[in-house]
């Protein structure tokens, strides 16, 4: 199993990967892919698709630094790029956000098949969810 983590916060790359495996005992073997940014996710989902590679999971926080050269904004663009580029990959978009407009928007315009409060879960719900 293949999965993309993409937040600008080591610390909650760390935390997903000790929760996942609970999540995906029968998975003989996790590769976890990480990136801090925009422009790295971007880098390493061009990688992948250009070797064959797809990723299973992909878990892409929504506030990231942006990568301007490739005209990706945030999360949602890494996102959209992952279903172009991966079409069977699962795709979770992963914020702090509340507002209601803005949760509406992802859901409409990028349309992850999920889509996770952080302040809202803890661990055994991200278990449920994944």
């Amino acid at each position: 199993m293949r999965i993309l983590i993409v937040d600008d916060h080591q610390n909650m790359i760390d935390a997903l990967k000790n929760i996942i495996p609970y999540a995906f005992e029968e998975a003989k073997k996790i590769n976890f892919i990480e990136s801090l940014n925009c422009k790295s996710a971007f880098l390493e989902i061009k990688k992948e698709y250009e070797s064959n590679n797809s990723f299973d999971l992909a878990i892409i926080d929504y506030s990231l630094p942006a990568d301007t050269e490739n005209k990706v904004s945030n999360g949602g663009d890494i996102c959209l790029f992952v279903r172009e580029k991966m079409p069977s990959c699962k795709t979770m978009i992963f914020t702090a956000h509340l507002e209601d407009f803005l949760l509406f928007e992802i859901n409409q315009k990028i349309k992850p098949d999920a889509l996770v409060i952080k302040s809202e879960v803890g661990a055994e719900g991200l278990i449920k969810i994944f």
